[in-house]
């Protein structure tokens, strides 16, 4: 189960018939029972969904700029993708420990090249087509959700630098799960597979802040959704 929340972007009158859609799925077999469900975001734009799983989305109606920049047109879209009533995701949000927003943010920056925005209580780190999709930590009080294995993938320029602050760093890791994927210790795997992972964001000091794993590509990749001529943002 993802800790946070992730805003998936529609055009507005796609917005509507997504949850129009989903209010009735949700009263149906096989969904009835289970955790979905569509309700109202405080805002009075925008709407919370949750999956069967209880997984936690805000649907939201897209900006100008983000239909620019996310819109089939653009060039950000995959293969099979055409047929979406959704642009594209425009946020993936986790909690994180008081205090510790801002030191995520440095790793990003220090490690990953990312340029951040800094709050009191939460960072973002801004990317992905024309600038409009966000990485956010935000911190809680509470204790943490547990961490279940769950991960996400970034594209970045320059990965031989982010590789190698990374493996200076200690935070190259190989998941056991997807050897048959990948399995990138050193430059010239990376450059094999065209990807590498971390799972976990350290402090200077090599002090743990938070666990996820996220799965760092170049623009070679095979997945990679933009034309390669598009410019990169993150």
């Amino acid at each position: 189960i993802w800790r946070g929340t992730m805003t998936i972007a529609f055009r507005h009158d796609q917005l509507l018939a997504t949850v129009a859609r989903l209010r009735t799925m949700a009263l149906e077999a096989p969904l009835v029972g289970t955790h979905c469900a569509v309700l109202p975001a405080p805002d009075g734009l925008s709407y919370k969904a949750t999956c069967p799983y209880g997984n936690k989305f805000l649907l939201t109606a897209a900006s100008a700029h983000e239909i620019f920049s996310l819109a089939p047109p653009s060039g950000a879209a995959r293969p099979g993708s055409l047929e979406s009533k959704a642009l594209g995701l425009t946020c993936i949000s986790l909690p994180c420990a008081k205090g510790t927003s801002g030191r995520i943010g440095d790793f990003y920056e220090r490690c990953l090249g990312v340029h951040t925005a800094r709050f009191p209580s939460k960072v973002e780190m801004w990317g992905g087509p024309g600038g409009c999709q966000k990485i956010e930590f935000f911190e809680i009080d509470s204790e943490l959700p547990r961490y279940t294995g769950d991960h996400f993938c970034i594209y970045l320029a320059d990965l031989k630098t982010r590789f190698e602050k990374c493996r200076a760093a200690g935070v190259v890791w190989v998941n056991p799960r997807f050897l048959h994927l990948d399995e990138t210790r050193t430059w010239d795997e990376c450059v094999r597979y065209k990807q590498f992972r971390l799972k976990h964001i350290t402090d200077l000091d090599g002090c743990v802040l938070y666990e996820q794993e996220h799965e760092i590509r170049m623009a070679e990749h095979s997945s990679y959704p933009l034309p390669l001529t598009t410019k990169m943002q993150l």
